[in-house]
């Protein structure tokens, strides 16, 4: 596997910047062997992580059974908006890449699922966690998370000066089916509320599978 690459102060990824630990095919003259994508931390302690839109984050597994690799982005007193490419795609035969988005606010959930499913082509993401400290958490109905496991948390930070702080609603697709069941899990400080247009979907696609779970929980 390509080593992982940790920055704990970065909070904004430069417009020429490309960081990069995709899998990578290796020739040892009497076989080839594809190695998996590593590992990429971003994390800003104090203000926002913002990907500008032409810095890239590539996380692309090698081959055909090379998996994609894994992005944690952490910005507990900020926001995480994307911009830039996200490279994940992995071949049909390999894992997909893993997602973990650690947010103080993230009004837009949308805008994050969208700049993540460009990047991972016909093979979804492996794991979608998004964690938001502050607010509320809604994904519209024109928006959809593609992974085997979702999960999105809303603590609601800010209770005790704002009464209904950390709500959840949802009014896009879940969508977490595989050929084995997939997970969904959605937990909220206050209420979860799923609209007319949601769709929550974890099915295994496989025969003789058993079926995958969703989880809803709001205090």
């Amino acid at each position: 596997m390509v080593p992982h690459r940790r920055c704990s102060a970065w909070r904004s990824l430069s417009p020429l910047w490309r960081v990069s630990v995709a899998g990578r095919t290796l020739d040892f003259s009497w076989q080839t062997a594809d190695a998996s994508a590593g590992r990429i931390e971003l994390a800003s302690a104090y203000g926002s992580l913002v990907q500008t839109d032409t810095a890239t984050l590539d996380l692309r597994g090698a081959g055909q059974s090379g998996d994609a690799g894994a992005l944690r982005l952490s910005a507990v007193n900020g926001t995480v908006p994307l911009g830039g490419s996200i490279q994940s795609a992995a071949s049909s035969g390999a894992r997909g890449a893993q997602f973990d988005i650690d947010a103080g606010r993230l009004t837009d959930l949308g805008a994050v699922a969208h700049a993540i499913a460009a990047g991972h082509g016909d093979n979804a993401a492996q794991s979608f966690q998004v964690r938001v400290r502050q607010g509320d958490v809604q994904l519209s109905s024109a928006d959809a998370i593609h992974a085997h496991r979702i999960g999105i948390a809303a603590d609601g930070g800010n209770a005790a000066t704002v009464p209904l702080d950390g709500a959840v609603r949802i009014e896009g697709q879940l969508d977490a089916r595989g050929a084995s069941a997939g997970r969904i899990e959605v937990y909220a400080l206050q209420s979860i509320a799923l609209g007319a247009t949601a769709r929550l979907d974890a099915a295994a696609d496989a025969a003789g599978q058993d079926g995958g779970s969703v989880l809803l929980s709001a205090r």
